[in-house]
């Protein structure tokens, strides 16, 4: 389903509109609104994955996702041994 929309309205409209996405995000974020919050990550998630979908990035960014998430979780050891 991704993969029609991002080739229907093709990868730089979509940019744009992440962006627009993300500018929304930050708003509802900013002021709070929880229910404007959970709905402007799904429209950041949508169009991240259709872009990752349409530039073959998936394994990419799941590598990077896991190098990160095992690089905070080293922080947060090593905060608390040095507590």
């Amino acid at each position: 389903m991704q993969q029609q929309i991002i080739e229907h309205y093709g990868y730089e409209c979509q940019a744009e509109k992440l962006i627009e996405e993300l500018q929304e995000l930050q708003h509802a974020i900013i002021y709070e609104c929880e229910e404007n919050i959970k709905e402007e990550i799904a429209d950041v998630m949508n169009l991240i994955e259709q872009i990752s979908h349409y530039k073959h990035w998936e394994a990419d960014i799941y590598k990077v996702k896991f190098f990160k998430i095992q690089r905070q979780l080293e922080r947060i050891k090593n905060e608390v041994t040095n507590e």
